[in-house]
């Protein structure tokens, strides 16, 4: 009687061949997922240094000191300086 207690292993072992094919399903929309939350973080980062920059840039409210930093950013090449310059033209005719 012992031995048909050993049978219903079987069972489980189809049981988990089913759980492990919606495994399989949950895992590629679990990559899918995976990647749109780091596209998300990835986004975030991006505005938070972004208003960060902006907030730094903002206690130069002189034309002068405005121009300086322009001309600075001008002698840069690279994405950071297009956005540092893209920055100090909207503070330049918000002065």
């Amino acid at each position: 009687m012992n031995t048909s207690d050993t049978t219903s292993p079987i069972d489980t072992t189809s049981s988990t061949d089913t759980t492990s094919s919606t495994d399989t399903t949950s895992s590629t929309d679990t990559g899918l997922l995976g990647g749109l939350v780091r596209q998300f973080r990835a986004d975030r980062a991006r505005r938070i240094a972004r208003r960060q920059l902006i907030e730094e840039l903002s206690v130069y409210t002189t034309q002068r000191d405005i121009d300086d930093l322009l001309a600075a950013a001008n002698r840069c090449e690279g994405s950071a300086a297009d956005e540092v310059r893209s920055i100090l033209t909207g503070l330049r005719a918000a002065a």
